[in-house]
């Protein structure tokens, strides 16, 4: 085994690139010290045997070697000389040592010559290498010519000089032609699987990023919407008992900040993949063209957005997903726009069939059915390449503080990822910026027959509520959050109901055992059960007792509740009003079986 600190010192001495990000000029910086220093080493090695070799131009051959291998120690160490010009020099130095060495030894030099097209693939690109090629073609051919003319090729006299020359320089471009061009070809291909490897692991840890962020999301969600809903309930509570324009308007202003950080919280949830609204399949065209007017409402004048529309494309979302996402991109390329005051916002829908070459630099898309690209691309000023970096991390704006969250683009990427699309960005400072959306394309749905609405009587399985008045009613009111246990217990009693306060499910569970209640009100989230698992137990012991869950976790899937028929949900932080309105509707609406 080599010592760890020699084979460090060697990385060093070869340049080699550390970590994984490596690009291709990074390894061809490595891979032209290494030519040049084995070049010198081996060349110190071939000195040996000529200093030997009793051949008569032994010293003009020895000086020759120590001059070129000078000029490779110097141009290999010499640190002010970009890559390109370094590259360049060493294949001028190894040509030049072929011209010299194909005067002393002849044809036999040809080895010397062929490794100068195939460097030129190596260290620059296919079209330096074949102009290599050529030059390396016509000297061969001009140098054989001049230097040895009446060469002979073989046994047969007849070849001698042009002929011979021109069997040989013909088959040099032959070797030369298929080595250069396979080396470039592979060349050309690491350099798209360096590309789409770094690509892959900035996705990866983006996506690792933003997963972190969500799981903190939903983390404390429940706790922030918890304290949302105190102020929201104190703040309307102060309202009603304060008749001063003054106090009320600051009061307004209490809730409209309370607002704000309710969506805030929601933007987290959307991104984080905590909420996933219900999905269907829906005609994009159609959506869109609906979506125009409420876009265009965001555009000021001078701005012009414009649609192109495709074939129908069928994808699984919601109609609440896709506006979110079309508003944050519109929003942005407005603001991208403004500096200039006038501009162009386009927004392009495309069907990609499977095959397309667009869909093969995906790996991660599902592109068996083909896909919808959804584009909307701004005329702005662009993004520089350090935004760009950081585009999707949440929180990072490049707003004035107060203009923006940070949460639109990361709400985009994770909508779009969590309907197995991808989302992709291409911007140049200074001309556009263009966001492409990727989305699975599905089948349309089969025309649906439309069904009756079941009434409320026991034929189409429901029953009315029996003995319920909405004034009077009695509630029970579960929350494991003493400050909000209190302040809804004000909230209903005001409002005419009997409340049973419990500050968790196994209250709850002890209170529903020793008598009924009209209505049950639960929070989701308590430390010694869920507000779902105390649904299911109420109903099993009544089972058309009305009952409202409470979540400061956003949406809950369907999945979550369905086995909870009629229950409804209703999200943290809420207003009196609407806790009031729901509250009545299930009151006064027919019961589940």
């Amino acid at each position: 085994m080599l010592p760890t600190r020699f084979i460090d010192n060697l990385k060093t001495l070869l340049l080699l690139p550390s970590g994984d990000n490596a690009n291709l000029l990074q390894w061809r910086i490595s891979i032209l010290r290494m030519l040049m220093l084995a070049t010198i080493f081996l060349g110190l090695l071939t000195i040996i045997p000529q200093a030997l070799f009793p051949h008569p131009n032994r010293s003009l051959i020895l000086v020759m070697d120590f001059v070129t291998l000078a000029l490779l120690a110097g141009l290999c160490f010499y640190p002010s000389i970009s890559y390109t010009t370094r590259a360049r020099l060493f294949l001028l130095l190894v040509f030049g040592f072929w011209c010299w060495l194909f005067t002393q030894i002849g044809a036999s030099s040809l080895i010397y010559l062929l490794a100068v097209p195939l460097f030129a693939s190596l260290l620059l690109d296919l079209v330096s290498a074949m102009l290599a090629v050529l030059v390396s073609i016509l000297a061969l051919f001009w140098f054989g010519m001049w230097q040895y003319p009446d060469y002979q090729l073989g046994n047969a006299p007849e070849l001698a000089g042009l002929f011979s020359w021109l069997m040989l320089t013909l088959n040099f471009a032959f070797v030369s032609v298929l080595l250069t061009a396979t080396c470039g070809l592979f060349i050309n291909r690491m350099s798209a699987a360096l590309r789409l490897s770094r690509e892959s692991r900035i996705m990866q840890r983006r996506n690792e990023k933003l997963q972190a962020v969500g799981t903190l999301a939903s983390g404390v969600a429940h706790d922030f919407n918890n304290i949302l809903m105190i102020i929201v309930a104190l703040s309307e509570t102060l309202r009603d008992q304060r008749t001063d324009a003054e106090t009320r308007e600051a009061v307004d202003k209490i809730l409209l900040s309370a607002d704000r950080g309710r969506d805030i919280v929601r933007k987290l949830l959307t991104f984080s993949r905590q909420t996933t609204p219900a999905r269907s399949p829906l005609e994009m065209n159609a959506e869109i063209q609906e979506m125009m007017p409420l876009l265009q409402a965001q555009v000021p004048p001078g701005i012009r957005l414009q649609a192109s529309y495709t074939d129908p494309a069928w994808v699984t979302a919601s109609v609440a997903e896709i506006q979110q996402i079309l508003m944050n991109l519109v929003g942005n390329a407005v603001l991208a726009i403004k500096p200039r005051e006038s501009g162009e916002i386009d927004i392009r829908l495309t069907r990609l069939p499977p095959q397309d070459s667009t869909l093969a630099q995906l790996p991660e898309f599902d592109a068996r059915a083909g896909a919808l690209k959804l584009v909307v691309r701004d005329n702005g000023v662009g993004i520089n390449a350090d935004d760009m970096a950081r585009l999707f991390e949440p929180f990072f704006t490049t707003r004035q503080p107060g203009k923006g969250t940070g949460l639109g683009l990361a709400s985009c990427h994770g909508i779009t990822i969590d309907m197995g699309g991808m989302i992709q960005v291409e911007s140049r400072e200074g001309e556009f910026t263009e966001f492409s959306i990727f989305l699975p394309l599905v089948k349309a749905p089969e025309p649906v027959a439309a069904t009756p609405v079941a009434s409320a009587d026991p034929v189409h399985g429901q029953k009315p509520l029996e003995g319920v008045t909405v004034n009077g009613a009695d509630v029970l009111l579960v929350d494991d959050e003493e400050l909000i246990l209190q302040t809804t217990r004000r909230i209903l009693e005001s409002a005419g109901y009997r409340v049973t306060p419990a500050s968790g499910a196994t209250q709850a569970r002890q209170a529903l055992a020793s008598r009924s209640f009209d209505l049950l009100i639960t929070d989701y989230s308590m430390p010694d059960d869920n507000g779902v698992n105390l649904a299911r137990h109420a109903r099993t012991i009544y089972p058309g007792l009305p009952i409202l869950l409470i979540t400061g976790l956003g949406q809950l899937n369907g999945s979550t509740t369905s086995d909870v028929p009629g229950m409804q949900v209703l999200g943290k932080p809420y207003k009196r009003a609407v806790l009031l309105q729901l509250i009545r509707e299930l009151l006064t609406q027919p019961g589940p079986v």
